[in-house]
């Protein structure tokens, strides 16, 4: 079964999600204000995936994946706040295995 961006973005208000806000991180001048842990793999290092923001830019939002808290690594770029989700609910949704479509 996949899942639309939709029930996807519905689901993130029960998911195990962080406002980064609380304990503020920095990828060097992006801030990063959400982080979706994703679960641990054995023998893999912590995975998250993140979303910053800096005003500045062009495409002020970027979805990364974050491993051992501090490497951040395949960045997609993004123009809004709600594009940023939609990308990390599916880097998210990948890494947990399950399909999602693209509506």
């Amino acid at each position: 079964m996949a899942y639309s961006t939709k029930q996807l973005l519905t689901a993130i208000s029960s998911a195990g999600f962080v406002n980064a806000m609380q304990n503020p991180r920095k990828n060097e001048e992006w801030d990063i204000e959400w982080v979706f842990p994703c679960p641990k793999k054995e023998g893999e290092p912590l995975c998250e995936i993140v979303i910053g923001n800096r005003h500045t830019e062009f495409q002020p939002y970027v979805a990364w994946h974050c491993f051992s808290g501090n490497s951040y690594a395949w960045g997609h770029y993004c123009n809004s706040l709600p594009d940023a989700f939609e990308e990390a609910m599916y880097k998210l949704m990948n890494e947990i295995g399950l399909p999602i479509s693209r509506d």
